[in-house]
């Protein structure tokens, strides 16, 4: 049984030996009742007749003892003879257990006279006089019609004509808006640059 922190949030319990492996995603913990909830996924390898071998793909509370023991049954019903050999509640209720753990714990704290420096200009990359931030975010705010978007659009442009791939992503306009607005600043823009529209919070 292998049990892994793939990112934060996310979990994942393989047991190779079964091609069995459960995966967690969308964390969140409800602040009234501290249960953690989130999407639960189950795959098994010996099941290629199934989409991506899934078994099962809901929501689930990973602190609900009855949810396990539901759940456990549902995979062994969906996994048949494949699944005969494993115990799945045993890997279910490890898997949960984990989570909690890792949950409850968090990150670890460090020294911090042991941590590497990072130099400032390390940090920071500059495009069209501005400062921004590698590895944290920036906002840049104004009140509406200011031209945020096509700032934005305009230093989409500027890192993807260094070579850089770069996502837009927006709640408010659409593709063909931020196409023909692209093309205004630029006629031939380059293909680095491409676009997601959203409409859900980021994290998910």
């Amino acid at each position: 049984m292998i049990l892994r922190v793939e990112a934060e949030g996310v979990y994942s319990l393989s047991e190779p030996d079964a091609g069995l492996e459960f995966r967690a995603d969308y964390l969140r913990r409800d602040h009234r009742s501290g249960e953690i909830s989130g999407e639960l996924s189950v795959s098994c390898s010996e099941h290629a007749a199934r989409v991506d071998n899934l078994l099962s793909v809901a929501s689930f509370n990973f602190s609900s003892a009855q949810a396990r023991a539901s759940r456990a049954k549902l995979l062994k019903d969906r996994g048949g003879k494949e699944l005969a050999r494993v115990n799945v509640a045993e890997c279910l209720e490890a898997f949960c257990q984990y989570i909690a753990s890792q949950e409850r714990i968090g990150e670890p704290a460090v020294i911090l006279r042991d941590v590497p420096i990072r130099r400032p200009e390390e940090t920071a990359f500059e495009v069209l006089g501005m400062k921004l931030p590698l590895k944290h975010l920036a906002i840049l705010f104004g009140a509406p019609g200011t031209l945020k978007s096509y700032i934005a659009l305009l230093v989409a442009l500027t890192l993807a004509l260094r070579g850089l791939k770069v996502m837009y992503v927006d709640w408010e306009l659409d593709a063909e808006d931020h196409h023909h607005r692209l093309r205004l600043i630029d006629p031939d823009p380059p293909e680095l640059i491409l676009y997601r529209r959203c409409r859900k919070p980021l994290v998910q």
